[in-house]
């Protein structure tokens, strides 16, 4: 009987494992289902391709993609093993340009330029006997390397020959020219002896006036009359007339109170405390000695609050040194503690006093970029965050 069950259990064991085992040798024969992802390359909303990769296998780069004022940088992603469906966007470098502003063979200022924008053209130009006229070439939407000069016309003159109030002669010469001496005038009792300035190199609008002595064979028959005699003196300030005065024979002249802006008045281009005849008097003048103070507003310039600059009334801007604020990036130096308008060097020195103020931008503290541990501490790593 115990044998019998025995034999049963064996048979029994056998027929589970036959009923098995084409399960078994099922699962193994069986195939597994490849998996594809479909990758698009973009150049910004632009499609360039679109690939179906299969699980594991990388991407094919595309054809470079080509865009006017950029130079392509690579792809935002790596796409050699593709795990799931990708979107890759092209990466550009924006092209830059050397954009250098010239006078005659002289720089005066290089400026590195990103495509599309626009150069800062140098300010307050000036030179000698010239107008500026402007640069010969747009530095507007730059897109290449540029040298652009500056342009300039000759300054054009005026040259009056006078006697007393009688305009002998009226002339128009350009800068460092010459002008042309008029006919000798003549005056009744007196004798020409020349002009009372040089009128060759001329540099400046000049008024020219005869000048006399008295002739001896007239003098006496003269005397009597010489007493009674009246004179125009004119007082001229920029080629305007501040005053007019008759003064009689002899008598001295009494000059205007005049002003300038940013000037001092240095006196008249000659003497009048004896009027002997017609006279025109320049007023003569010098630029004023200004102070420019620069107050840092929070921060520091050279370890103090404030500099004091002496300048010449529109000579060159003399700026302080880029004062220091911790946690604040420099912004520049403008006329105001709000608002008003930025200078730089090329702004022209003011006509008196005045005052400046630092401006600040706040700096964002360093940012946190990972952890890591050393010796069973954990430390952040940081990145400095600097602005310009």
């Amino acid at each position: 009987m115990l044998k019998t069950k025995r034999l049963l259990s064996l048979a029994l064991g056998a027929i589970i494992a036959l009923s098995l085992f084409p399960a078994f040798n099922a699962g193994a024969a069986a195939e597994p289902e490849t998996v594809i992802y479909l990758v698009t390359f973009k150049d910004n909303d632009s499609i360039l391709d679109t690939q179906a990769v299969a699980y594991g296998e990388a991407a094919e780069e595309p054809v470079e993609p080509i865009r006017y004022g950029y130079t392509f940088d690579g792809w935002n992603k790596p796409f050699d093993c593709i795990t799931t469906s990708l979107t890759v966007y092209a990466r550009w470098t924006v092209n830059t340009y050397e954009v250098t502003f010239m006078d005659d063979d002289d720089v005066l200022d290089m400026q590195t330029i990103s495509h599309g924008d626009s150069a800062i053209a140098p300010h307050g130009m000036k030179k000698e006997g010239y107008i500026f006229a402007g640069w010969d070439t747009s530095f507007y939407n730059v897109t290449d390397d540029l040298i652009i000069s500056a342009e300039w016309d000759i300054k054009m003159l005026t040259v009056e020959f006078i006697d007393g109030l009688r305009v002998l002669s009226k002339q128009t010469v350009e800068y460092g020219d010459d002008a042309e001496e008029p006919d000798e005038p003549e005056k009744r009792g007196y004798n020409f002896i020349g002009w009372n300035r040089s009128f060759e190199n001329v540099t400046a609008d000049i008024i020219v006036s005869a000048q006399w002595e008295v002739d001896d064979d007239d003098e006496d028959d003269e005397d009597d009359e010489d007493e009674d005699e009246e004179h125009t003196v004119l007082f001229i300030d920029r080629m305007k007339v501040v005053k007019t005065q008759i003064v009689r024979y002899g008598k001295p002249a009494k000059a205007p109170n005049v002003k300038r802006s940013g000037y001092e008045l240095v006196g008249w281009d000659c003497k009048f405390t004896k009027v002997t005849e017609d006279m025109i008097i320049w007023a003569k003048w010098k630029p004023k000695t200004v102070t420019l103070t620069f107050k840092a507003n929070g921060g520091r310039i050279a370890g103090k609050k404030t500099k004091t600059i002496k300048r010449k009334f529109e000579g060159q801007m003399k700026l302080a040194k880029k004062p220091v604020r911790k946690g604040y990036a420099f912004k520049g130096w403008y006329t105001k503690i709000k608002g008003g308008k930025r200078i730089d060097k090329y702004t022209k020195v003011p006509p008196k006093d005045k005052t400046y103020y630092a401006r600040w931008k706040k700096v964002k503290p360093p940012i946190a970029t990972g952890l890591k541990m050393r010796g069973g501490y954990t430390f952040a790593t940081t990145v400095s965050v600097s602005y310009s």
